[in-house]
């Protein structure tokens, strides 16, 4: 089905959500503080040092996939994470980790927020695409619950029309072949792997022998990618990374669909 027809049908209520709306000056200042030698300094989050290296590039690359540059208020430090456009009727809206948007119980919205796409895979600065408005659970933002550790953000124009959008899944259950695509100092991808359940505490969370670190926070966990248009099914994102080297995401469910028809309309 199309895109489209996901504004269609009755999904689940929309959750609470939290987020915030960013002014056209404020835009502006963001897109040209992130000069390419301010990104190349930015962290992972929760991190001080440098990005290191990540490898190795192969098929499973994709224009969809870029970075998120921001701000963490709370402390001054500049971190990036990963992040994927998303087919819609205006094209605007990338998905990432909540992580990315918000530090968590007791914390900060993140500022400066721009997102980078690929550039010849990760090669080269990339234009920037400041961000209008996002959204994230509240339950990631109050209660840090890692089974809502995603976000939405709407850009300023209609990236995906130019390069190309994943399609958004749920419900889509485990057993599936993934395409975990990140980014540390270029986009990386540990090709096909197996997504399972793994319970954690109460949950039972989606999970995926990758580790392409902490920057690629964010990135999708791609079902059914197709290589030669190098578009997929959106059916998780890096939320964490396990101490084994498992990338974990939340579950997506009948209310992802709703928080990106609510986001599609802002």
């Amino acid at each position: 089905t199309s895109d489209r027809a996901l504004l269609d049908g009755t999904p689940a209520a929309v959750p609470d959500l939290v987020g915030r709306a960013i002014g056209p000056a404020d835009r502006a200042a963001a897109a040209s503080a992130w000069t390419p030698e301010r990104r190349a300094r930015a962290t992972e989050p929760g991190r001080t040092t440098p990005v290191p290296e990540s490898g190795p590039i192969n098929i499973f690359l994709t224009p969809t996939v870029g970075r998120l540059y921001f701000r963490n208020p709370a402390t001054g430090w500049d971190h990036q994470c990963s992040a994927t456009t998303l087919a819609s009727p205006r094209g605007r809206m990338i998905l990432t980790a909540g992580r990315c948007l918000h530090s968590g119980p007791g914390g900060v919205f993140m500022e400066q927020l721009v997102y980078v796409p690929s550039h010849a895979y990760g090669e080269g600065p990339g234009p920037v695409y400041p961000l209008v408005t996002f959204r994230l659970h509240e339950k990631w933002a109050y209660e840090g619950h890692r089974q809502y550790n995603y976000g939405f953000g709407v850009l300023d124009t209609g990236l995906a029309h130019l390069i190309g959008g994943n399609h958004l899944m749920w419900n889509g259950g485990v057993g599936w072949i993934a395409n975990v695509v990140g980014y540390q100092q270029v986009q990386s991808t540990c090709g096909t792997v197996n997504v399972r359940w793994v319970q954690v505490f109460v949950d039972r969370r989606p999970e995926a022998w990758c580790n392409l670190g902490g920057a690629s926070y964010g990135g999708p966990m791609l079902r059914d990618f197709n290589t030669t248009t190098r578009i997929g099914y959106v059916n998780g994102i890096v939320g964490e990374i396990s101490s084994t080297g498992y990338s974990r995401s939340s579950y997506f469910t009948d209310e992802i669909w709703a928080i990106w028809r609510y986001v599609e309309g802002l």
